[in-house]
């Protein structure tokens, strides 16, 4: 993965097989089945869901790394 889908950033890393981590939204992204799916962390390191399932939504205009 080159860049976070959510936010357009260079600054994913992977954390384990087919899963990254983007610093400039703090979402956790997972490779299922082709698709990508988008996680936020909470304090105690659960996972919720980013949108309807985890489903990544499509960019805003204007929005990209900072």
């Amino acid at each position: 993965m080159l860049s976070c889908p959510l936010c357009g950033c260079h600054d994913v890393g992977r954390i384990a097989p087919d899963h990254y981590y983007c610093w400039n939204c703090f979402v956790e992204l997972a490779l299922e089945g082709g698709r990508v799916r988008a996680f936020n962390v909470d304090l105690e390191g659960m996972l919720t869901p980013v949108g309807a399932e985890g489903a990544v939504p499509e960019p805003q205009p204007g929005e990209g790394c900072s």
